[in-house]
């Protein structure tokens, strides 16, 4: 079916008493004290069978229950978007995938060996140690000592600080060798675009992508006034920067705000191959390359060394090698995700016709630790691949 629409889980092809045990699980999963709010979603063959939410939008024995169309903070699942928008003007002729980043950005100092695609694929060399000490230099001194170039129209205040405070010469490995998750890398992705299209990078994603998709309730980026429609975790918690003023911007890291609904839209618009109701999004051969390995061979670090990162144009794609509490052991080879920090996962299994979302706002992410907590991720996917049959 060329969109999602909601069913029976017979129309799914799912077994209705496993969903039940699913239903039963994660209510209990949302405690409120390491999981506060959660919305899952499950759809097969086009018909959401499963979407349900528990618990509150904000703290408090009083605060409001979500609903299922409750907006999260989907972190990292923001990459999707950003991987998207790339390829959709690579697919215009205005970007060249394996052109060297300077051509667009002629100021990088990190030289002409990173591509466009070392940046889709975190292989860039760009690390997180390397820059947040540059970036923090630039925060001590209130950014006083950096030099800017002339803001432009498109410009987006915040971001245009973070990009040159974090544009550093040295590398932590020759680009391609290795990869390294580092969101860096899509920041510069997302300026990339506004370079390319010559259009607010928030202007090109609602009205390309979001828009177009029919994901209405989705943001990238928001004001302060649109916190109350976001489930939030409040002062002192993990990840609180999502609910502050430099985090509230269309970072293209971290900076969607979507529902369930809306996230399993963009999943089922690659699992279509690249249309969503009859609007092409992308064509078949940009999304083949988006769900397929492009760095066979390179290793990434996630809780020990994995030697095949194993990861495409914006999405993970799944391996042999099963990520500690990330994957679940049901999952079809060759699915394809992205998870968000803060206990968020979309991913898609081609092999069962099936889209499964996972929204929460977890509480007991380990901020300085090399892995983020993902709450119940790998569970939810266990289930719900069990239950179709």
């Amino acid at each position: 079916m060329d969109t999602i629409a909601t069913g029976t889980p017979d129309q799914a092809g799912f077994d209705k008493q496993r969903l039940a045990l699913i239903r039963q699980r994660a209510a209990s999963w949302v405690d409120g004290e390491h999981t506060r709010a959660m919305v899952l979603l499950a759809a097969r063959n086009g018909v959401v069978a499963f979407h349900e939410a528990w618990g509150t939008r904000t703290p408090g024995d009083d605060a409001e229950l979500i609903t299922t169309n409750s907006l999260f903070h989907t972190g990292s699942i923001s990459k999707l978007i950003t991987a998207t928008a790339v390829m959709m003007l690579a697919e215009r002729g205005l970007l060249g995938i394996n052109r060297p980043v300077s051509d667009y950005i002629p100021e990088l100092k990190a030289g002409d060996n990173i591509l466009i695609r070392h940046l889709l694929t975190h292989t860039s060399g760009y690390a997180d140690e390397i820059i947040g000490e540059a970036f923090q230099v630039h925060v001590d001194d209130k950014f006083k000592n950096l030099v800017l170039p002339p803001q432009e129209e498109t410009d987006h205040n915040e971001m245009r600080l973070n990009l040159h405070a974090k544009n550093v010469e040295t590398l932590a490995f020759e680009p391609g060798k290795r990869m390294d998750y580092c969101t860096y890398n899509y920041d510069l992705l997302a300026e990339l675009v506004r370079r390319a299209s010559g259009r607010c990078f928030k202007d090109y994603v609602e009205q390309e992508i979001l828009g177009p998709l029919g994901m209405h309730n989705s943001r990238m980026g928001i004001t302060e006034e649109e916190l109350d429609l976001v489930v939030l975790r409040g002062e002192g918690q993990a990840f609180e920067l999502f609910e502050k003023p430099w985090g509230l911007g269309p970072w293209g890291g971290y900076g969607l705000r979507a529902s369930a609904q809306d996230i399993a839209i963009l999943a089922q618009t690659f699992l279509n191959g690249g249309t969503y109701n009859k609007f092409r999004l992308l064509s078949p051969a940009t999304v083949a390359q988006m769900t397929t390995n492009q760095i066979p061979g390179v290793g990434t670090e996630f809780d020990g060394w994995h030697d095949e990162a194993s990861w495409a144009f914006g999405w993970r794609v799944l391996d042999a090698d099963r990520w500690k509490g990330f994957d679940g052991v049901l999952r079809s080879k060759g699915s394809y995700d992205h998870g968000g920090v803060g206990g968020n996962m979309v991913w898609v299994d081609p092999a069962r016709n099936l889209v499964g979302v996972y929204l929460s706002a977890y509480l007991d992410c380990e901020e300085d630790s090399d892995v983020q907590m993902f709450g119940e991720i790998d569970l939810y996917q266990d289930m719900i691949t069990a239950a179709c049959y």
